[in-house]
């Protein structure tokens, strides 16, 4: 079974994001059948190992599914601009998070430039598939491999960081046909990277080329996304850089924020108002207030101003009910 090393880093990070949708250590305990003192010793890195099942376990507790695949891209994105580059490197799971477990979009424009390559150099899904599970870059380690689980990176002590490639040929044959959208980083570097050797045999000329296809049509982790941004110095360079994905978020705050100033022009006082009371929902619960967001209000657009009032109305009356019911479980938010 798969592992995590825990780190105090990624200790912390967990109980920040725990304390953030405000879930009590308690009730994790109970959904994963632990005792309390469990997830403090987890949150406090005296636990330094557990299996992922039981990390993403926690994961999708504390966090709603439909917000599960977003907040785990924000949750590696944010590890990754706190840690400089060597950090990132000496962060086993950050690695893993970010280049294993995270799913990415596949382009593609991405997808037909590799199928491509597989005709330009006459070779077969299978045959390239067959070569990056020989895990040929490995041959030089003194390491006993076998030992070593497979798919996840590991940072043995004096060694380079190294993963055994295990990867499925039906995976691989649904990507190129376009069957799967999504897929790790590793399991298509890997391939690209495997196939680009049959054109040379220098493998460090030949991983800049894969991580350069890779990074023009956009496909990379957070931490090479987030360290291409850094060195950004305009907003036409940002541009260059973000995703279709990240470029229709962006799209939708711009809408948004129009919205607003749209509003605050008819009335500033009363609208900054309503958005002083947003800023302070969105600090006090930012789930919450996203969860809220997502209700489809567009059936009551119709409905006379004064049902409108009403609603309103009986919005505000729930919260101050929900809020009068004192929760015992934040007495364990510690």
């Amino acid at each position: 079974m798969a592992t995590i090393k825990i780190t105090k880093e990624l200790a912390l990070a967990l109980k920040d994001l725990r304390q953030e949708y405000k879930v009590a250590s308690k009730d994790v305990a109970t959904f994963i059948n632990k005792s309390t003192s469990y997830i403090s010793k987890l949150e406090k890195g005296d636990i330094k190992k557990i299996s992922t099942d039981e990390f993403f376990r926690i994961f999708s507790y504390i966090v709603p599914e439909e917000q599960s695949h977003s907040r785990f891209d924000e949750f590696i994105g944010k590890c990754t601009l706190e840690f400089s580059k060597r950090e990132i490197e000496q962060q086993e799971w950050l690695q893993n998070f970010d280049t294993v477990y995270r799913q990415i979009p596949i382009p593609p424009e991405l997808i037909e430039h590799i199928n491509a390559l597989l005709v330009e150099n006459n070779l077969s899904i299978s045959e390239v598939v067959a070569r990056v599970n020989l895990n040929e870059d490995l041959k030089d380690y003194t390491l006993d491999l076998s030992t070593y689980e497979k798919k996840v990176w590991h940072y043995p002590h004096n060694e380079s960081p190294f993963i055994i490639m295990d990867i499925s040929l039906n995976e691989i044959e649904d990507i190129l046909s376009k069957k799967k959208t999504t897929t790790n980083y590793t399991t298509l570097q890997a391939f690209l990277y495997n196939l680009l050797k049959y054109k040379s045999e220098d493998f460090k000329s030949t991983f800049e080329e894969t991580t350069n296809i890779l990074t023009t049509y956009k496909f990379y982790s957070i931490s090479k996304k987030n360290e291409l941004l850094r060195k950004t110095h305009s907003q036409e360079e940002v541009e260059e850089i973000l995703t279709d994905f990240d470029k229709l978020n962006e799209g939708y705050i711009n809408q948004i924020q129009r919205r607003i100033e749209s509003f605050s022009n008819l009335n500033i006082e009363y609208a900054n108002g309503k958005l002083d009371i947003l800023t302070k929902n969105l600090q006090a619960d930012t789930p919450l207030v996203f969860g809220l967001f997502g209700i489809d209000l567009t059936p009551l657009k119709e409905l006379d101003i004064d049902v409108k009032r009403s609603f309103i109305k009986d919005i505000d009356k729930l919260v101050k009910e929900y809020g009068t019911k004192i929760d015992e479980k934040k007495q364990e938010l510690i």
